[in-house]
């Protein structure tokens, strides 16, 4: 084989692993969210946010395509699972807490009581969440 035959091989190998990565990570990002807007939980939490942005406060809970986006990076081989974890540990500080929603005008007990059902919802496994 000729040196241009195998370049071009080994490229077509790369893309098709690169796409094939980009593609898992997309699904996963996907099984995340379809998780968040199946749980009782988030509906709950969700409800709450809206009914404080009536009343003038921003709660700064995502929707449930934001969080996924942000626990689910595309060039990361960072878990769902670490992200919930980070995200408990440093609340809207993560790295994977979605920066659209890094401000919140709740009290710090409230904010980490939205944030805690959001992760929780998100980090469970699946039958985990059909218990909650």
């Amino acid at each position: 084989m000729k040196t241009k035959q195998v370049i071009y091989i080994a490229g077509a190998g790369a893309l098709a692993g690169g796409l094939a990565f980009v593609g898992s990570r997309l699904a996963l990002r996907e099984g995340v969210r379809q998780k968040i807007v199946a749980s009782p939980m988030y509906a709950k939490a969700r409800l709450a946010a809206d009914a404080a942005a009536l009343v003038g406060f921003d709660a700064g809970l995502p929707t449930a395509d934001a969080l996924a986006s942000a626990m689910v990076p595309l060039f990361s081989t960072a878990s769902p699972y670490e992200a919930a974890q980070d995200i408990q540990q440093f609340g809207r500080e993560s790295r994977f807490w979605p920066p659209a929603y890094k401000t919140s005008s709740l009290p710090y007990g409230l904010e980490m009581a939205l944030i805690t059902v959001a992760v929780a919802v998100a980090g469970r496994k699946q039958g985990q969440i059909e218990a909650a």
